[in-house]
């Protein structure tokens, strides 16, 4: 297990992988920077969030941009961006047993690890800088548009 990034659990995270006698099989990276993590998560077989106030979801779409599953728990952005089945699956906020399940799931089932991978890689594109550049221009055209219109 890579655990990515920095915060006040990391401590007690830590004593939790040696109390478990797991702690040879858990790596902490720490902060790392953008292209770090992507080549981290590049490695990964599935990613998981257990945020209950992720509020943008951008690290679920970077992931997803990678070809990874995503398990998150169902809060905030990443209920609008995991849609369970297609592109990963969300547990209830705070359940890690559930999040455990679901997780197993998808590194047990190589066919719905293919087929989740794939659809996260689609969904991902949505979010591309062209996409959003697109919408941008769409948006600016409309309100010029409105704007001429009431002159």
């Amino acid at each position: 297990m890579l655990l990515i990034g920095d915060g006040p659990a990391r401590k007690s995270l830590e004593e939790l992988a040696k109390s478990l006698r797991i702690e040879r099989k858990v790596e902490f990276a720490g902060m790392q920077s953008q292209e770090k993590v992507a080549e981290l998560l590049s490695e990964c077989n599935l990613a998981v969030t257990a945020s209950a106030v992720e509020t943008q979801g951008i690290a679920n779409i970077e992931a997803m941009a990678l070809g990874l599953p995503v398990i998150a728990a169902e809060a905030m952005a990443s209920k609008e961006i995991v849609k369970n089945g297609f592109n990963g699956f969300l547990f209830k906020p705070f359940s890690p047993e559930e999040a455990a399940e679901k997780a197993e799931k998808v590194l047990k089932d190589g066919k719905l690890a293919s087929r989740l991978s794939k659809n996260a890689k689609e969904f991902a594109k949505k979010f591309s800088w062209e996409k959003i550049a697109k919408e941008y221009e769409k948006a600016f055209a409309e309100e010029i548009r409105r704007f001429e219109g009431k002159n």
